[in-house]
């Protein structure tokens, strides 16, 4: 068993601009025949940002308050990317991504990846 895993892109690399409101879901691409099940991304704002992975267009993002429950948050200022397990992305059924911020407007950054390990 390998201690370190291999990642490929899969697709481009799309920008979201986030704020206050969810961000309207946009699908991601695959440029390979492979399945894509993870995503590389990166917050680069000031605020933290949850972020929804869905195979249904209107799912929106939640974030999470005291006392409920939401989905993964991003932190501000990343320097470098998260890898987060997505359902599968492939050139027939597209993945949504959505996303919501605490406050201000902030980029987002996601890349489809693909494990080689």
């Amino acid at each position: 068993m390998a201690n370190t895993s291999a990642f490929r892109l899969g697709g481009l690399t799309l920008g979201l601009s986030v704020g206050t409101s969810a961000h309207s879901a946009v699908a991601l691409t695959s440029n390979t025949p492979d399945l894509i099940n993870f995503v590389a991304c990166t917050n680069t704002g000031t605020a933290t940002v949850a972020i929804k992975f869905s195979t249904i267009s209107s799912d929106a993002a939640k974030l999470p308050t005291d006392g409920t429950f939401g989905d993964f948050v991003l932190p501000a200022g990343m320097t470098t990317p998260i890898l987060i397990a997505v359902p599968a992305v492939n050139m027939q059924y597209p993945v949504y991504v959505t996303a919501i911020a605490s406050s201000g407007t902030n980029l987002v950054y996601v890349t489809p990846t693909v494990d080689q390990s």
